[in-house]
């Protein structure tokens, strides 16, 4: 959360919230390969154009919900690397404060 500039983080709840969600991603790519897994075997076993209109409309299917846990991870990977850089950021604004301040003070006026 963001006011007046300043960025409010609870490392650990961030880190166990992001963790949560990456638990979630795994579970929610394992149910879709299990679903990839049925219809493949329907698939072999099924002939004639229904068959392949369904094939068709499942591989795009298929293509999109893989896409969609990509995108899901790399936005979980994203958070923990945004926690990772406050923290750094907060380290370092503790560490030397009166640096800090100059240098703002220099952009601010």
């Amino acid at each position: 959360m963001t006011s007046s500039g300043t960025v409010h983080l609870d490392p650990a709840a961030h880190a166990a919230a992001s963790t949560r969600l990456d638990d979630r991603l795994r579970d929610l790519d394992a149910r879709r390969r299990a679903a990839e897994a049925s219809v493949e075997r329907l698939l072999a076993a099924w002939h004639g154009e229904a068959a392949s209109t369904f094939a068709s409309q499942w591989e795009t299917w298929r293509s999109a919900a893989a896409g969609v846990v990509d995108g899901l991870g790399a936005t979980v990977a994203a958070l923990s690397g945004a926690r990772a850089d406050l923290v750094s950021a907060d380290t370092v604004v503790s560490q030397h404060p009166s640096a800090m301040a100059v240098h703002l003070e220099g952009r601010l006026g």
